[in-house]
């Protein structure tokens, strides 16, 4: 065979291993990344714990008239839940914690949706469950109070 034509072959095949070799390192990347932002990716700040990312509930929700109270269908309503109605509306934010890590946070965010609460758990520390969101300070001091008689360390956030 001729030098030229061994030349030519040899530079193809060190082409198409140096191809095979980026897409294989591109392939791992992309597995150890999506390995390592997983939980990152599913989760979006404020989506409620144990829901849909698209945002659906898994129950449905009834709102009093004054749009403060959120709880789930069949139960008596109470001043539990997040405002449905504009987000200018929303003024003030119950919120349970701050807990030290966001494990900590989800083992009470599931004591409290036992209990019939719509909580949202914080992606970020300080990590805090939300419990309610309203538009009136009495309303989120009502379940203030309901939530420190629980046992609970619970504050109200002015947005």
């Amino acid at each position: 065979m001729d030098r030229t034509k061994v030349k030519a072959i040899t530079g193809l095949l060190s082409r198409a291993a140096g191809l095979v070799f980026f897409a294989f390192l591109a392939i791992s990347l992309g597995v150890i990344f999506g390995y390592l932002f997983e939980d990152w990716v599913k989760e979006q700040p404020g989506a409620a714990v144990q829901a849909p990312v698209d945002g659906s509930l898994d129950y449905p929700l009834t709102v009093d008239d004054t749009g403060d109270t959120a709880t789930r269908s069949g139960q008596e309503p109470r001043m539990a839940g997040p405002a449905t109605g504009s987000a200018s509306s929303v003024r003030y934010k119950v919120k349970v914690g701050p807990f030290s890590s966001r494990e900590l946070a989800l083992k009470s965010a599931s004591q409290l949706e036992t209990a019939g609460y719509p909580i949202y758990v914080s992606t970020s520390a300080p990590f805090t469950v939300q419990v309610g969101a309203f538009s009136s300070q009495a309303n989120a001091d009502r379940l203030k109070s309901e939530l420190v008689k629980g046992g609970y360390t619970a504050f109200v956030q002015q947005e």
